[in-house]
């Protein structure tokens, strides 16, 4: 989580933990609003808010599975339609791979070298997510995808600057020239 890194200067004390968890909350689902709150997306804001209540309000470790469950159940009992999305299932699955399949997959191999190791993390990821995926891309989508892996290698490195681009252009848009050449090098990067 990025906007923890952002929020580290406030003191261990139980009202800057208050405060962190109310403004990581806020934020993300402004974001996800500002994003038109996909299924998918909706499922990170959910999964995410629990996590930040349960570390910095009650000072608890959220499990994986539960607060994956419980994003289910709140989200289709907010809306039943969710179910048969194609996004909330891929979704789902996704990170149910990612859970159960991802740390014994990367456990069976252990690169010396960082950046070998960066990219073995994702490859393990991508095959975790993948495993699960599968029978809902085939059903939807009558293929496999055979370029996942490598697809995974480039665009979430990227999507991640982008990302990171996108929010550093909101922090600089008061300023004309600034968000001009930000906005510029995000756009170009979009492009690609």
């Amino acid at each position: 989580m990025g906007g923890l890194q952002l929020l580290r200067w406030l003191p261990k004390r139980r009202w800057s933990n208050i405060l962190r968890a109310l403004l990581l909350i806020g934020v993300l689902w402004f974001f996800s609003m500002l994003t038109g709150a996909s299924a998918s997306v909706l499922r990170s804001a959910v999964m995410f808010t629990a996590i930040a209540a349960g570390n910095f309000l009650i000072n608890r470790h959220v499990s994986p599975y539960n607060n994956l469950a419980a994003a289910a159940f709140l989200l289709l009992a907010f809306n039943p339609s969710f179910l048969l999305d194609a996004g909330f299932q891929l979704s789902f699955l996704a990170v149910a791979g990612i859970q159960i399949c991802y740390r014994p997959l990367y456990r069976n191999w252990a690169p010396k070298w960082k950046a070998l190791n960066v990219a073995w993390q994702l490859v393990a990821v991508s095959l975790a997510a993948q495993a699960f995926t599968l029978p809902v891309c085939l059903y939807y989508f009558r293929q496999f995808p055979v370029y996942f892996l490598p697809a995974n290698l480039v665009a979430v490195p990227w999507s991640t600057m982008l990302l990171y681009g996108e929010l550093l252009l909101m922090a600089v848009s008061g300023w004309e020239w600034a968000a001009g050449w930000v906005g510029w090098a995000v756009g170009w990067g979009s492009k690609g």
